[in-house]
């Protein structure tokens, strides 16, 4: 999979907002009426909200994380994912609901992801179960193919892909790691 990490950002915060609202769903306007129930069903929403908010932090919300921080990421959603289907806490029931995809960026309604679409059936809606293990997989998948981006190149695969310069006022060389500028008499004259 070739995906620019935007997307990929996307999808798994739409996922999870989606998740936390399908969990939401049954209480809409009232709280659980028990204390038990109550209890479990704000646990479930806390760690749906922790693993949100774990996320963007690892990933520097509005940036390309590094290799590290998107690897670091990643075993943070799939241990969400392990803690949230073998929870304890976790109502059974919540397991069996529809698990009701919702976007919330106009864009990815009209235009959903690959991802995304295989959420979007109405008629056919995939209980939470399925849709974590499908969230799972992706999550497994997501980080072999992501597109490396300039702001993950090194410096020395800076001197790889720019071309060497041959006649300008200044010009640059890469010393220990370190752009510094280069001391010598240019070829030909400028301005002449």
């Amino acid at each position: 999979m070739a995906e620019e990490f935007a997307e990929v950002r996307r999808n798994i915060t739409a996922f999870l907002m989606s998740l936390r609202q399908s969990v939401d769903r049954p209480f809409r306007g009232r709280a659980p009426a028990v204390d038990e129930q109550r209890e479990r069903f704000m646990r479930t929403m806390m760690i749906v909200e922790e693993a949100r908010i774990r996320f963007n932090i690892y990933t520097r919300y509005r940036e390309e994380p590094t290799r590290g921080e998107w690897d670091a990421a990643r075993k943070e959603l799939l241990a969400f994912v392990d803690t949230f289907t073998n929870a304890g806490f976790v109502e059974p029931d919540v397991y069996d609901r529809p698990f009701i995809f919702r976007p919330m960026i106009p864009r990815d309604r009209e235009r959903p992801s690959v991802f995304m679409e295989m959420f979007t059936d109405r008629e056919n809606r995939l209980p939470v179960s399925e849709a974590l293990v499908i969230f799972r997989n992706y999550i497994e998948d997501a980080g072999s193919g992501l597109v490396e981006t300039q702001g993950s190149l090194s410096l020395e695969d800076l001197d790889r892909i720019v071309p060497r310069q041959q006649v300008a006022p200044v010009q640059f060389d890469i010393v220990d790691g370190r752009i510094i500028v280069a001391s010598r008499v240019p070829k030909s004259p400028i301005g002449n």
